[in-house]
């Protein structure tokens, strides 16, 4: 509470996770925990992202490339992750030099809503802001494993509440695909770019839904209410909790929980305002 009014925040993933199920937002967000072993796909995609940000802020290649050899993954990512990328920088040159660059890596906390009553906070971390023939765009890099290479869908809370966020109705999801090889015939399916484009009808609908969800995670949290979803349970990408919340003994729940889970750091507002600059 805050002058005895409520004050919630949250990005998209945590809003997500509470909408996919409330006991794995409540491990994630409340309890600050996650499995200790980081998925070898997540620290290339984290890689690939400060790699990404060294470039366009104007990183010697050498330097950028030094980074992967400092990384935790094996000489076989490193081999990969190092031809990839400067195959990227060949395939998006020509749109890098058109591109003005309002920022990289740029965090906010915006108001969503603010009565007597309540103040929700919308958080996130943009990858790129740039203008491009005078518009401004926000842009997104996604890695992929060839089994899932498909295009992400264009109205996720993330995409939304960049445009939101930003103060634009249009964005730009890069993808690089993480092939065996490049070839003249796949090179399109390995580096491809999706324009995103939103309606003012659909950001405005859009931040009214999640106003509702907030209002849902504010009341979770002040009830200690966390239901298990068990479609979430089978979703396509596993959740790292299933084995927790399956196991019944208190004892062996306890040994699960010290030995492949650790803490995790809570979320640290940005303190940078809320992009006006960058509409």
């Amino acid at each position: 509470m805050t002058n005895d009014r409520l004050m919630f925040a949250a990005d998209s993933h945590q809003m997500s996770a509470f909408q996919s199920c409330r006991q794995k937002y409540k491990y994630e967000t409340v309890e600050l925990i996650g499995p200790k072993r980081t998925a070898a796909a997540l620290t290339r995609g984290t890689l690939w992202h400060e790699m990404q940000e060294n470039h366009v802020n104007g990183a010697p290649l050498p330097e950028i490339l030094a980074l992967v050899q400092a990384a935790d993954v094996s000489d076989e990512d490193k081999i990969l992750i190092t031809s990839r990328f400067i195959l990227h920088l060949a395939r998006w040159k020509s749109d890098l030099d058109r591109m003005e660059i309002i920022g990289t890596e740029v965090g906010f906390d915006k108001i969503l809503y603010q009565d007597d009553n309540v103040l929700f906070v919308y958080r996130g971390k943009v990858d790129l802001i740039f203008k491009l023939a005078g518009l401004t765009f926000w842009l997104d890099y996604k890695t992929q494993n060839p089994k899932y290479a498909f295009g992400h869908y264009h109205y996720t809370n993330q995409f939304l509440g960049y445009s939101w966020a930003v103060g634009t109705n249009r964005g730009m999801i890069d993808y690089t695909t993480w092939a065996l090889k490049v070839t003249e015939a796949n090179r399109d399916k390995v580096f491809r770019r999706e324009i995103v484009s939103h309606s003012a009808d659909q950001l405005k609908i859009w931040r009214r839904e999640t106003i509702e969800v907030f209002r849902e995670m504010a009341l979770a949290g002040i009830n200690k209410k966390y239901p298990k979803s068990r479609a979430a349970c089978d979703a396509k990408y596993k959740c790292p909790f299933t084995g927790l919340c399956e196991t019944t003994n208190p004892h062996a729940y306890k040994h699960k929980m010290l030995t492949e889970y650790e803490p995790r750091e809570a979320w640290r507002p940005w303190n940078i305002g809320d992009l006006e600059n960058a509409k």
